[in-house]
């Protein structure tokens, strides 16, 4: 990923590649390997990840049956 695109932008990226489409883009979220929850709107390069970070995105809670 480009680390100059803000999380929002590769979050995007991301559902489409995996047609995960059925839910707005705003009602997903990227969380550390840790569990700590990312800002969306900051670049990927702010956070400082090595290269071999793993990050995981999933629906926020509450919005899965929505």
């Amino acid at each position: 990923a480009n680390p100059n695109q803000p999380l929002h932008v590769i979050r995007t990226k991301a559902l489409e590649n995996t047609q995960n489409v059925a839910q707005p883009a705003e009602n997903w979220e990227f969380k550390d390997e840790a569990g700590n929850l990312l800002d969306v709107d900051k670049k990927l390069g702010d956070f400082g990840f090595p290269n071999t970070v793993t990050l995981f995105l999933s629906l926020k809670a509450g919005v899965a049956g929505a």
